[in-house]
């Protein structure tokens, strides 16, 4: 069985924002979908559903400073719509 990468600071801080957010029932960490993609976060929320959030640091984009994201990146964000 795969192991999880611990969650980030960054991604921690977006839950607990979300969590604030009117609306949202419940905010999950590290949720793996029908698709079969572990999303960072699953957020159910009364008036839109489920709505899955990537929190995307540095390691998803080709180099430091480009928003240009990896190919695995591209594909999972395909994938995921």
């Amino acid at each position: 069985m795969a192991q999880l990468a611990p969650s980030s600071r960054m991604q921690r801080l977006v839950a607990r924002e979300l969590r604030a957010v009117g609306g949202v029932r419940s905010v999950e960490e590290e949720v793996v979908v029908a698709q079969g993609y572990t999303v960072d976060l699953l957020v159910q929320h009364a008036d839109f559903g489920p709505l899955a959030v990537e929190v995307d640091g540095p390691h998803h984009f080709l180099s430091e400073g480009s928003r240009r994201p990896t190919g695995a990146t591209q594909l999972k964000r395909r994938q995921l719509r």
